[in-house]
């Protein structure tokens, strides 16, 4: 599944963006006519930001993305390399066009995962996961033994590579527990950006790095 960090557009929003800017001429316009030009104005006025149809609750909101992991798995990645953010002038662009708020992970509405249901995997898939961990532990315990047998330098050597093994399991494992994180509101249409935008709450769930050399 993929997930979505980034800042729904409500239809209340949506509406009161489009009478304030008078983007549709027409005053007796519905509702469905007034959100799609917000939507129209913020690509034009934003430098044309992604957008994904994600499930913000039990309903469906369109949600602009300041990053997108596209990986297929059930829960959002624990680290993010700085590169695949937005940048900073877009999000400044994008805060002048709509209001930046409810800022968190957010699932993709792909039919993988809905509210009611939870994950929709194929049970085979499921089945041939646990297959593997079967036939890996049956590995590790025929090398554990192995290594009795072996000398001092072997021991030594297989135990630093088994405590190399547990830090990589550790880096898949989310602090976010494949449950979406909504961050406290920025205020409508700020004339500053600072970094509070991708907020230190987002430092504190889902980490940013620098690309490795």
């Amino acid at each position: 599944m993929t997930w979505i960090y980034g800042w729904p557009l409500y239809d209340k929003d949506a509406l009161e963006i489009a009478r304030k800017n008078r983007l549709v001429k027409d005053p007796n316009a519905g509702s469905d006519r007034l959100i799609d030009s917000t939507h129209s104005w913020i690509q034009t006025k934003a430098g044309a930001p992604l957008g994904f149809c994600c499930w913000v609750g039990d309903t469906t909101e369109f949600v602009y993305a300041a990053c997108v992991d596209y990986r297929d798995r059930p829960h959002p990645p624990r680290k993010v390399h700085r590169e695949e953010l937005m940048s900073e002038k877009n999000v400044y662009r994008l805060a002048r066009c709509m209001p930046l708020k409810d800022g968190g992970w957010y699932r993709h509405c792909d039919g993988s995962w809905c509210p009611w249901l939870g994950e929709r995997w194929p049970k085979d898939e499921v089945e041939d996961d646990s297959d593997d961990e079967e036939s890996e532990e049956s590995s590790d315990e025929g090398s554990d033994e192995e290594d009795d047998q072996g000398s001092d330098c072997e021991e030594s050597d297989n135990s630093s590579e088994d405590g190399s093994d547990e830090d990589t399991d550790s880096d898949d494992v989310t602090v976010m527990d494949g449950h979406c994180q909504r961050f406290q509101d920025t205020e409508e249409h700020p004339d500053h950006v600072a970094d509070v935008l991708f907020a230190k709450d987002f430092d504190e769930y889902c980490g940013i790095v620098a690309v490795p050399p």
